[in-house]
């Protein structure tokens, strides 16, 4: 049995499920720190139309990314993270100056 990836909300149920598909990575793209001020990613070669993007956060205990939407269209389409309130930013920031992530755009079909 194969699994795809699947995407639920807070009350289970499935808001992406892709089983069935067969899917590719299209951009992988690494950073390190927390984003705080709405920073761009370019995703080369992604179709946000043709897959979906995942964001993860490690290499420290506890980590936290801000959320983000994804702009433009292939071929310029973009990560853009939420920019995070100051206040916040310049107190808890600088904790995570060491975690590290990864942008992986998939496409699938």
């Amino acid at each position: 049995m194969t699994h795809g990836i699947q995407f639920y909300d807070s009350r289970g149920g499935e808001t992406l499920g892709l089983n069935s598909k067969t899917m590719r990575a299209v951009s992988l793209v690494y950073g390190k720190g927390l984003p705080t001020n709405g920073a761009m990613v370019a995703l080369p070669k992604f179709d946000p139309l043709k897959g979906v993007v995942m964001v993860e956060a490690y290499g420290i205990e506890q980590t936290i990314m801000p959320g983000y939407s994804i702009v433009g269209a292939y071929p310029n389409a973009s990560l853009k993270f939420d920019v995070l309130d100051a206040e916040w930013a310049a107190a808890f920031g600088a904790q995570y100056a060491n975690q590290q992530y990864s942008i992986m755009a998939v496409h699938y079909k």
